[in-house]
């Protein structure tokens, strides 16, 4: 079944890229994958962080492994 994946990013744009070339690696033509969402979210802006989690739940119930890879400047 493969794993689930949330790409959040504060420029959906940058999110979205990152999926085409997900699907792309899969062998995946039509862009289409189920598995793999985008959403926009600030890590600075708790709403944005509270929505992502929220989405999130409400299309796979759980959150099972959460990776921070974000990068902030002072």
């Amino acid at each position: 079944h493969g794993a689930r994946i949330v790409l959040a990013d504060r420029r959906i744009d940058n999110a979205e890229t990152i999926q085409r070339e997900m699907f792309l690696d899969q062998g995946q033509n039509d862009g289409e994958d189920k598995r793999i969402s985008v959403v926009e979210m600030d890590v600075n802006d708790e709403q944005t962080i509270d929505r992502a989690v929220q989405l999130t739940l409400t299309k796979w119930k759980t959150i099972d492994v959460l990776v921070n890879t974000c990068v902030t400047e002072c």
